[in-house]
């Protein structure tokens, strides 16, 4: 009769113990799941902070490089206009100059 008592007291001991760490397993699993959303949140909102970031960066990257394909237009159109300034004011000079005859034979 002692050893059955024993035996059950041995058996409640161990049913509670094995209740107790079920317990134990089912709050670290509930707080462990709870860690990983609220990590998994912060990740999806640093996620879409760079993703805005990175929308942004593209915009102004496509306004720059337009504003920098504009300004090389100006200054080709520019420089064209010089060089064909400068054409003119060679052509007029010449054409404005004494012909040049070749120097007088030497007797």
């Amino acid at each position: 009769e002692r050893r059955a008592e024993d035996a059950a007291a041995r058996m409640a001991a161990a049913e509670a113990s094995a209740e107790s760490h079920k317990k134990l397993l089912a709050e670290r699993e509930k707080t462990t799941r709870e860690e990983l959303n609220a990590e998994r949140d912060r990740c999806a909102s640093l996620c879409a902070v760079r993703d805005r970031r990175i929308d942004d960066l593209s915009v102004a990257l496509r306004e720059r490089t337009a504003e920098l394909s504009r300004l090389r237009h100006e200054h080709e159109t520019k420089l064209q206009s010089l060089e064909d300034d400068s054409v003119r004011a060679i052509r007029a000079v010449f054409q404005q100059a004494p012909l040049l005859s070749p120097p007088a034979p030497s007797r």
